[in-house]
């Protein structure tokens, strides 16, 4: 779907918008998919960006073992998948308030 300009800022009013019940909501979600994943597909693109590099795969190794770099790869996929369910929860309440459009 195609959104305009003003779609788009209409949608990020609705995600500033949101309050503690959305917020939970959008936990719980991020927590079932960031939760169940066994490997980081983080730590696994960072490994492929580095090869491409030609950098010393030994050396990316050690800093993949290291906790905190597991801990910011870990944060990086947190926030990433909460931005992209505040998005589709967003142009949900969007698409819901501008339903009528279709209907005509």
């Amino acid at each position: 779907m195609r959104l305009t300009f003003k779609d788009r800022q209409e949608i990020e009013a609705i995600i500033k918008g949101f309050g503690e019940a959305e917020h939970e909501q959008i936990r719980q979600l991020v927590e079932q998919q960031v939760e169940s994943q066994k490997h980081n597909p983080i730590e696994a693109a960072m490994t492929l960006f580095f090869a491409k590099q030609g950098d010393d795969m030994d050396m990316v190794g050690r800093a993949q073992d290291d906790c905190d770099a597991q801990e910011m790869a870990h944060k990086f996929l947190w926030d990433y998948v909460t931005k992209i369910e505040e998005q589709r929860l967003g142009e949900s309440i969007w698409k819901a308030r501008h339903s009528y459009r279709e209907v005509a």
